[in-house]
């Protein structure tokens, strides 16, 4: 695997250097019927079986007081790496396991780094 850099603008107007080329916030809203076994122990494998550029995911819950319960954070080679799951039969897979685990479709957030440190 080859592992490409970018240069970011910090708030502070310092150039920083991250070899994080997309990482994207997978958000399930509060009220939601929502199974995290299902999506713990077989769709982010599912996604991870068959798309190697998902470099890492964290599963996370939020405060009661958040209108999400969820958040998924997905790190992925590029963001075309991440925009083939619409376009591959595997990822047509991935889509329409949402149904298995979720009553509510999740709200996708990509995140644009402002600064990082080691």
């Amino acid at each position: 695997m080859t592992v490409r850099y970018t240069v970011c603008l910090g708030s502070d107007g310092l150039q920083y250097i991250s070899n994080l080329l997309i990482a994207i916030k997978i958000l399930f809203p509060k009220g939601s019927i929502f199974n995290k076994d299902h999506y713990i122990k077989f769709h982010m494998p599912l996604i991870q079986e068959h798309f190697p550029e998902l470099l890492r995911w964290e599963v996370s819950t939020l405060p009661e007081d958040a209108p999400y319960m969820v958040v998924t954070r997905v790190e992925w080679t590029s963001a075309e790496a991440f925009d083939s799951m619409h376009h591959v039969e595997a990822g047509k897979k991935v889509f329409a396991d949402i149904a298995n685990f979720s009553s509510s479709p999740p709200i996708f957030m990509k995140e644009t780094p402002l600064a990082s440190a080691p």
